[in-house]
C-alpha cells in the first residue's frame, strides 16, 4: 500500500509538473498572439496611412502626366512647325 501511494504520489507529481509546463507554454504563446494582433493592427494602420498618401499623390500625377503628353505632342509637332515657318517667311519674301 505504501509503495502505491509513493508511485501515486510520483506520478501525480509527475503530471503537474507536465500541467505546470503546459500552462506556461499556454500563456505565452497566448502573450505572443497578442503582440502579433498589435503588430497586424499597427500594419494594418500604416498601410492605410500610406494607401492615402498614395491617393493624394495620385492626383498631382495625373496632372503632371497630362501635361507631360500635352508637351509630348508639341515637341512631336516642333520640327513641321519650324518648316511651316520657314515656307512662310520665305513665302513673304516672294510677296514683298
Amino acid at each position: 500500500m505504501q509503495q502505491h501511494e509513493v508511485a501515486f504520489r510520483e506520478m501525480k507529481t509527475y503530471y503537474n509538473d507536465i500541467t505546470n509546463l503546459n500552462l506556461e507554454m499556454i500563456q505565452i504563446q497566448k502573450t505572443k498572439l497578442q503582440d502579433i494582433k498589435v503588430s497586424i493592427e499597427n500594419n494594418e494602420k500604416l498601410v492605410n496611412t500610406l494607401k492615402e498618401e498614395c491617393e493624394k499623390k495620385q492626383i498631382p500625377l495625373d496632372h503632371e502626366q497630362a501635361e507631360v503628353k500635352k508637351l509630348s505632342k508639341n515637341v512631336s509637332t516642333y520640327d513641321k512647325d519650324v518648316m511651316a515657318l520657314r515656307n512662310a517667311k520665305g513665302f513673304k519674301k516672294d510677296l514683298f
